[in-house]
């Protein structure tokens, strides 16, 4: 059908419910969307192939970025005395 409703793949919704989805290694999530006339449940699934795609990258930025500031609080340390006006 042209007129079917569902999540477009490419909205960071979609990529939040599938986070949410393999984080909480849940096999479905029922995706809501209503206003005052009507409601639309959209069950959706994990994807994969997505994940395949997503995991490489979310390694490398938390190798690269997450980690180190952990580690060395590098852009606390910057931007603290900026915070607090010394």
């Amino acid at each position: 059908e042209g007129d079917a409703v569902q999540l477009d793949r490419n909205h960071s919704y979609y990529d939040m419910v599938q986070a949410q989805l393999h984080i909480s290694s849940v096999q479905y999530c029922d995706f809501i969307v209503w206003n005052k006339n009507d409601i639309h449940v959209e069950r959706i699934l994990p994807d994969v192939q997505l994940w395949e795609t997503a995991i490489p990258k979310v390694q490398l930025y938390f190798t690269h970025r997450i980690l180190p500031e952990i580690l060395g609080q590098n852009f606390t340390h910057r931007i603290l005395p900026e915070i607090l006006g010394q």
